[in-house]
């Protein structure tokens, strides 16, 4: 004969000989709850870390070693047993609990009216700590939560049930700092393990040195004394866009959201390389565009270029992007095509972006892809970093993304057709007057 399990032993010693129906109930949240701590002690380590902390605000416990989270839990406070007075309490009756862990007790109040077991409906009863692992074990198997979690505060056992589980995306901490002397720069990036540094003469490629230590506090050390020597050398320390107009002698406008964008952007290609991510793009300065695209003077060109920042090239045939400053709170983005031709394709620097994250050069009429399994791999070969550039828009920049699909092409047309009817007769207006006059 099957040996019986020691909880179920431990509830007919409180509440006598249990009925068919209770022991199947509490037979299959025990086996539930054995197999969630397997899993969990096997996937996230559970048991193993240095510290909790159960933030009841947001419903959450988060483990951690060395003062890192390693693991969050979506948390459910189940009940606790007073030690001494050996009692079970429910937490529907415990002030101060956060309104949504307090849902799945109350969907639970619900599922036990199935069942004859008083207990499973009093606020309180006799009880010891094998009693809270049931009736912990009977709330997870009806919430079908992952694991069932015990913590113990002075004279009182805390039950708790974890809904979600999952490992702590640690972010690395990067440090970007620039600096010039003369004609040289020299450049140090560090991140939680390496010190990278990037050096030469502007105009050039420069050399790189990277050295790894696997210790931020390491890195962070030899990065200040790098520093510290190179200011005593004169070096001075410039911020990102001071160091790309000085080094490529481009102009960006003196507003915040633009130059953000254009930084940003520079940041990108200058790691991964021009049209190495979207289709025909790139970074141009271009402040005599106007000039021969309409060809008109030199004084009506300047006139056009402190409205209309032109920026990035756009596809094969020369066409170019521009932003028009119509106002602090307004820059549409202008297509102006190699024949000559106006388009406005995005309300604002956000729904360019979100163009941008299709990757590809575009007929503006159709805005129409057909990405089979070849061509997309081959778009990859051309394009290699396109995957990285849209990881770079979702995290980076926050962007939501267009998906890679027909809906994604649908959304262009639609953030084209926004952006037209709100600018497309402004800016036709505003080019033919600055040209008649």
């Amino acid at each position: 004969m099957q040996e019986e399990h020691y909880l179920i032993q431990a509830m007919k010693e409180y509440f006598g000989e249990l009925s068919l129906p209770e022991q199947n109930l509490i037979a299959s949240s025990i086996n539930k709850m054995n197999k969630d701590l397997e899993e969990a002690t096997a996937t996230f380590n559970i048991g193993s870390y240095d510290t909790y902390e159960w933030i009841e605000d947001e419903c959450i416990m988060v483990f951690s070693d060395d003062d890192t989270p390693k693991v969050v839990a979506n948390a459910h406070y189940v009940g606790s047993v007073v030690c001494g007075e050996w009692r079970w309490s429910w937490d529907k009756n415990e002030d101060g609990v956060n309104d949504n862990c307090k849902a799945l007790m109350q969907g639970f109040k619900t599922f036990v009216q199935q069942y004859d077991f008083s207990y499973l409906r009093q606020d309180t009863f006799p009880a010891n700590e094998h009693i809270g692992w049931v009736m912990s074990a009977i709330v997870s198997l009806y919430g079908k939560a992952k694991l069932i979690y015990k913590i113990e505060r002075c004279e009182v056992t805390e039950f708790y049930v974890f809904s979600h589980i999952k490992e702590v995306e640690i972010k690395k901490e990067i440090m970007k700092r620039y600096f010039k002397k003369d004609n040289s720069f020299w450049i140090i990036e560090t991140d939680d393990e390496c010190l990278k540094i990037h050096f030469g003469k502007n105009g050039t490629t420069g050399k790189k040195d990277i050295n790894c230590y696997h210790n931020r506090t390491k890195v962070l050390n030899i990065a200040n004394r790098y520093i510290k020597s190179k200011l005593s050398k004169g070096y001075i320390e410039v911020d990102f866009i001071e160091k790309f107009q000085e080094e490529k002698e481009i102009y960006i406008p003196d507003n915040k959201e633009v130059r953000n964008m254009i930084e940003a952007l520079y940041e990108f290609e200058e790691e991964y390389g021009e049209e190495s991510f979207v289709e025909s793009f790139y970074l141009v300065e271009d402040s005599s565009f106007f000039e021969y695209w309409m060809d008109v003077s030199k004084a009506t060109a300047k006139e056009l270029s402190n409205s209309i920042y032109i920026f990035a090239n756009a596809d094969a045939t020369g066409a170019k992007y521009g932003i028009w400053l119509k106002n602090e709170k307004e820059m549409p983005v202008i297509f102006f095509s190699s024949e000559g031709d106006v388009k406005v394709i995005a309300k604002d620097l956000k729904d360019f972006l979100r163009i941008l994250s299709l990757g590809y050069e575009y007929d503006l009429d159709t805005c129409e892809k057909n990405f089979t399994k070849d061509t997309f791999e081959e778009f990859l070969n051309t394009y290699p970093n396109f995957l990285h550039f849209r990881e770079w828009l979702q995290n980076k920049m926050k962007i939501n993304l267009l998906e890679l699909s027909e809906s994604g092409y649908k959304e262009v047309k639609e953030i084209i057709q926004e952006a037209t009817v709100l600018y497309e007769e402004e800016i036709t207006s505003l080019l033919n007057i600055t040209v008649n006059n």
